[in-house]
């Protein structure tokens, strides 16, 4: 069995609009489940959400964080983000960018969900702030990260 990579290969290959039965456990239960393939929307993407402020308006520091020596920024995690991406509020901060040349780069992408920063769960921006002030840029950052249904631990640091 493989893990989200080896899902998002498999779904590359599907063909749009066309019907799959796609098998499940369920509360422990096995169930086959016809599922319909369908293109990503275009506008699909945090960015979409983040329109909902007023044009031209950057987001203000008590809206965004950010975690610059290691080239990303999180922002509150909305009830519109939430459901965007399927997750409850609460449950982490969203990555709202990522400097893609940064230490970040390779491991974080716009809409991870951050749950925890070193042993520290942040359900906020505040307590993402706070996690962050205590971390040492040269010893590096360790954070619990969900995207999708999988969650990881993902270490950045200067080599």
């Amino acid at each position: 069995m493989g893990g989200p990579r080896s899902l998002q290969s498999i779904v590359e290959r599907l063909t749009v609009d066309k019907t799959y039965q796609m098998r499940i456990i369920r509360d422990g239960k096995r169930l086959k489940l016809p599922i319909v393939v369908k293109a990503m929307p275009k506008d699909y993407s945090l960015s979409k959400v983040e329109t909902t402020r007023p044009r031209g308006r950057k987001p203000s520091n008590d809206e965004t964080a950010t975690a610059e020596e290691f080239g990303f920024e999180v922002q509150e995690l909305t009830e519109d983000i939430g459901s965007q991406l399927g997750v409850e509020v609460g449950s982490g901060v969203v990555v709202s960018s990522v400097d893609e040349s940064g230490l970040a780069g390779r491991s974080l992408a716009e809409g991870d969900i951050i749950e925890r920063v070193g042993s520290q769960k942040v359900s906020s921006l505040e307590e993402f702030n706070a996690a962050i002030q205590k971390v040492d840029p040269e010893r590096g950052l360790l954070l619990l990260v969900r995207r999708g249904g999988a969650t990881r631990f993902v270490a950045l640091r200067r080599e």
